[in-house]
């Protein structure tokens, strides 16, 4: 597992303090066990936090251009939770909230694990080289105002110092970081073993087509199964808890499937995935589902996981407190 970079951001009485650093993922989550605790209201008894992937651990803390980034991300997050307020959203949120924030994405993207190591471990999973995890306690907006406000003169202040462009110049997407091997092909090869291939599927969906593939090919070329591509094979397997008791895909696949892809997903179609990102969600413990994933509900209460997705993409990123 790589190390983190950290950056702690704490008002107080209108000041704005930090510390920074670069712990392992086992050490970071230690830490967060240790130090929670129950915020009172407009007061930040913990600090907005913003973790990026780090390549060198730094006794000394981490270097100031990557404090411009961890900073900036953090601002990002907090204008786009104030954005909230001109929805009618003013009212102080209960819990603490993760999002991720990447200069080449339009909004912040809000996590639904349960606590900090479930979120944790699937921005790890999923992010793209330069993403920044963000984590925002418990305090209402009077707060995040303040902070804004001294965030925005104190990134002025780093930025002049380090050099840095107040804004991102090159927006060209970057590449996906890479992903250990043992936790990558080999783990979804693995996972993808006992799902049906493409004809089993067409076959359990009554076709007697010529091409045994063609029924459960088309249907997900149509945005109706969820396929997930294995190099090893030169071929589509097909998640079989996407199917229900009677074999023919879930009732609201079609439509999760549109919600996964889409603007506040993963802005993808068909065409351009492997489906691999659309199982991580699937497979990912969901606070929305009491802490279940959407795998696990999906065949016995689809309407449930259904609900959870339309909360989780259709409503507008910086609308939520």
């Amino acid at each position: 597992m790589p190390d983190l970079s950290y950056l702690d951001l704490y008002e107080d009485d209108g000041q704005l303090l930090q510390s920074n650093g670069s712990l392992s993922v086992d050490e970071l989550i230690a830490q967060q066990e240790r130090h929670g605790r129950p915020p009172a209201e407009d007061t930040l008894l913990r600090p907005i936090c913003a973790f990026s992937i780090t390549e060198h651990r730094s006794p000394r803390g981490a270097p100031m251009a990557k404090i411009v980034m961890l900073q900036s991300a953090a601002l990002r997050v907090l204008q786009s939770l104030l954005g909230g307020r001109e929805q009618g959203v003013s009212e102080p949120r209960r819990v603490t909230v993760y999002y991720t924030w990447s200069p080449w994405r339009p909004a912040p993207r809000q996590l639904f694990g349960r606590n900090f190591a479930e979120n944790l471990d699937t921005w790890l999973r999923t992010a793209d080289a330069g993403e920044t995890l963000v984590e925002v306690p418990a305090v209402g907006p009077a707060t995040i105002e303040e902070m804004v406000r001294e965030m925005r003169t104190s990134l002025a202040q780093l930025q002049e110092s380090v050099g840095v462009e107040p804004e991102h110049a090159d927006r060209t997407p970057p590449r996906r970081q890479a992903v250990p091997r043992d936790s990558a092909a080999e783990r979804r090869r693995a996972l993808a073993q006992a799902w049906p291939t493409a004809a089993e599927v067409s076959r359990q969906l009554g076709s007697t087509a010529e091409n045994a593939s063609h029924r459960a090919n088309q249907l997900r070329r149509d945005g109706q199964l969820l396929g997930v591509w294995l190099p090893s094979e030169q071929a589509y397997r097909f998640p079989a808890w996407q199917f229900d008791a009677g074999g023919a895909p879930a009732p609201p696949l079609a439509e999760l499937l549109t919600l996964l892809r889409g603007p506040g997903g993963m802005s993808t179609q068909e065409r351009l995935t492997s489906g691999w990102g659309e199982v991580e969600w699937f497979l990912t413990p969901h606070a929305l589902l009491d802490g279940a994933s959407p795998a696990e509900i999906l065949p016995d209460d689809p309407a449930r996981v259904l609900a959870a997705a339309q909360e989780e993409f259709q409503e507008p990123a910086d609308a939520r407190w």
